[in-house]
């Protein structure tokens, strides 16, 4: 049986409009015939007969969930890149807090300036924080000297995963640069499948952990090591030890 193929309409934008609008009405048409064979088969096949049924190169037969979402998916990215009215509505409250420290001796001054903003809504809770120290010196090893910076806490909804699904846990992050010279800058998530730690500009994560796996990029061990029953000494080159069970 062939598979279902759902694509965004091409219609030529530098055409008429009542041009423009028959093609759209063509495609709506051939739309409909494809969603009404589409939904007769996932109908058939919750009725226990799958033969031959794939939906976007899904076989139905073997996992019908799967077929369900992809074609969910595909509906979803449709009406929304062809929508005229988009309708969003969400309430938000913002929160602004401020701190400053001065410390002023013979020596210099000292000075941090600090900052919370807090912004809810019901997606989830995003906390941005500053933190800004200076300072002004006549000591001849530092004039002056600034670190900065920057670090972030959200809560709530985090994206979405390959299949659409949303992604809920907690996302915490931190950039500090020092004489304007970047000296960190990381972050992490925290999420039901697992933790997950990130570079910057990484699309993927450098280390994360699943159920009971652990993934590393990278490993420097400076003690010991157990593995199974035996134990990895690393004190003269590298041996293992049974340490019994």
């Amino acid at each position: 049986m062939s598979n279902i193929d759902i694509r965004i309409p091409n219609i030529a934008t530098d055409a008429p409009a009542s041009q423009q609008m028959a093609q759209m009405r063509s495609y709506m048409y051939q739309l409909v015939e494809q969603l009404n064979w589409a939904l007769n088969a996932i109908q058939s096949a919750q009725n226990g007969d799958s033969t031959d049924v794939v939906i976007e190169g899904v076989d139905v037969g073997d996992d019908i969930t799967q077929a369900n979402e992809t074609t969910f998916n595909s509906i979803k990215g449709l009406i929304i890149k062809s929508a005229d009215i988009v309708n969003a509505y969400y309430d938000e409250m913002k929160q602004r807090y401020d701190g400053e420290y001065v410390a002023q001796s013979d020596f210099g001054i000292y000075q941090q300036q600090v900052s919370q903003e807090i912004t809810q809504n019901a997606e989830g809770i995003s906390q941005l924080f500053t933190n800004v120290q200076s300072i002004e010196s006549d000591v001849t090893s530092i004039e002056s000297e600034v670190i900065a910076s920057k670090a972030w806490i959200n809560s709530g909804l985090l994206g979405y995963d390959e299949g659409g699904s949303p992604i809920y846990g907690v996302e915490v992050g931190q950039r500090t640069t020092t004489g304007g010279v970047e000296t960190f800058n990381k972050y992490a998530r925290f999420t039901a499948s697992g933790i997950y730690f990130y570079l910057p500009g990484a699309t993927n994560a450098v280390a994360w952990m699943t159920g009971t796996k652990l993934y590393i990029t990278n490993a420097e061990i400076t003690n010991s090591l157990k593995l199974g029953h035996y134990i990895v000494d690393l004190s003269h080159g590298v041996t293992f030890k049974w340490a019994g069970g």
